[in-house]
């Protein structure tokens, strides 16, 4: 499944508690729920928990929920079942990292799936604008796309 705005059980799985939020408790989010990836900034859930991931649980066949809201982050993770996760910032016109690194986490999550496995969905991946050869020279990149050239068409 996909959204834009994170959970507040994305920020759960990642300290692994509801109400601390350390080092220590990330250390142990780690293993506990396979998390991979960067957290760039804090989670910018709804005001309330809206009970969304408890109906995940409750049907039974939600196998993730991933989304983009915080461009700067993009791990993902198994909590009790269903991969939570984020998606990169795929143009340069939204916020980035800070500095020269503001490009860097530009990119796609891609969602592999498999006609002939139960559920269909096998596995997801991160490809990034870097991998792609494209330009990701800081503050640099124009927001409005270039003219088409009618030659090209």
């Amino acid at each position: 499944m996909w959204g834009h705005i994170a959970l507040h059980e994305h920020r759960n799985m990642w300290f692994a508690s509801l109400d601390s939020r350390t080092d220590a408790d990330h250390a142990r989010a780690l293993t506990k729920h396979s998390i991979v990836g960067e957290r760039n900034e804090d989670e910018c859930p709804g005001p309330i928990n809206s009970g969304l991931f408890s109906a995940f649980l409750e049907r039974g066949d939600v196998r993730g929920y991933f989304v983009g809201h915080d461009h700067v982050n993009t791990y993902v993770g198994n909590y009790y079942g269903v991969q939570l996760g984020y998606a990169p910032g795929t143009g340069f016109g939204a916020y980035g990292l800070s500095g020269p690194e503001r490009n860097r986490l530009r990119g796609a999550r891609v969602f592999e799936l498999d006609e002939n496995r139960p559920g269909i969905y096998k596995d997801t991946r991160l490809v990034f604008a870097k991998d792609l050869g494209i330009d990701l020279t800081a503050n640099d990149q124009p927001i409005v796309p270039r003219p088409l050239n009618p030659a090209q068409l």
